[in-house]
């Protein structure tokens, strides 16, 4: 620990930023891989999309994070997924959320508390949601 203009300086709080960090990209390069299996055996699937935050206001109840329903759409926004379906590319996106939502707390880690995550074929957009609740 060094003193540098009456501030302490940590230099494990860097290390920790820094491998923070780390992981976040390497669990988003590990999340756009994992959905590439969905991109190459549906070809009309342009993009896997969702929300995820934790709520500013439950009723007076603990506000927890989670995920919410994960959309997969085609290049005109059609969801291609119905939840309760039937077909091939329903029952392997229920399965898909399903192993997604059970690692929520790693999506919040990587993508973040509040925030719209995009993937497509060729990469992960995302960006701050605030706009709930």
């Amino acid at each position: 620990m060094s003193l540098i203009k009456g501030e302490f300086m940590f230099e494990g709080i860097d290390v920790l930023l820094e491998e923070k960090k780390k992981f976040q990209e390497k669990g988003g390069d590990i999340v756009r891989s994992a959905l590439k299996e969905m991109f190459a055996k549906y070809p009309e699937l342009d993009k896997i999309h969702w929300l995820q935050y934790t709520p500013y206001f439950n009723d007076g109840e603990p506000c927890h994070f989670s995920m919410r329903e994960i959309e997969f759409l085609d290049k005109d926004e059609n969801e291609l997924a119905e939840y309760r379906g039937t077909t091939p590319i329903a029952k392997d996106a229920q399965a898909l959320s399903k192993k997604l939502h059970g690692v929520s707390d790693l999506m919040e880690s990587v993508f973040g508390e509040h925030a719209e995550v995009t993937v497509t074929r060729d990469n992960i957009v995302v960006e701050e949601y605030e706009d709930h609740d």
